[in-house]
């Protein structure tokens, strides 16, 4: 549950037979030059890397631009990587091989709790 936290380094973890996520993470920010994922496989689970709007605060967690980066991913029953943020997703030094769906990007608008809404 990396998601919950905030400034991890995450090198060289295997995650295998996971029942639903690999990694479960908030991803990196865009144009960071320091990278704080690398050398990362998930393999044989459900889905390899997981990013998704964070359950413990009212907005996704995420950047205005998130980076997946680090990660091989195979053999996973449904996805390599499932992305369903708000936001732009930039993926760098990624391998997926074998996925039932190698990547599922889900960019969605924000809600209507953030931003102001006119009815017309």
């Amino acid at each position: 549950e990396l998601h919950m936290g905030s400034n991890h380094i995450l090198e060289g973890n295997h995650a295998a037979g996971s029942e639903r996520a690999g990694f479960h993470i908030d991803g990196q920010m865009c144009g960071t030059t320091n990278n704080l994922y690398s050398g990362n496989v998930a393999h044989s689970g459900l889905m390899g890397v997981l990013l998704m709007p964070s359950p413990t605060t009212d907005n996704d967690g995420t950047s205005p631009c998130t980076l997946i980066t680090g990660f091989m991913v195979w053999k996973q029953y449904d996805y390599g990587i499932y992305s369903q943020v708000e936001y732009p997703t930039e993926i760098d030094n990624v391998v997926l091989i074998d996925n039932n769906i190698g990547l599922f990007p889900m960019i969605y608008a924000p809600s209507w709790k953030k931003q102001p809404f006119e009815l017309q």
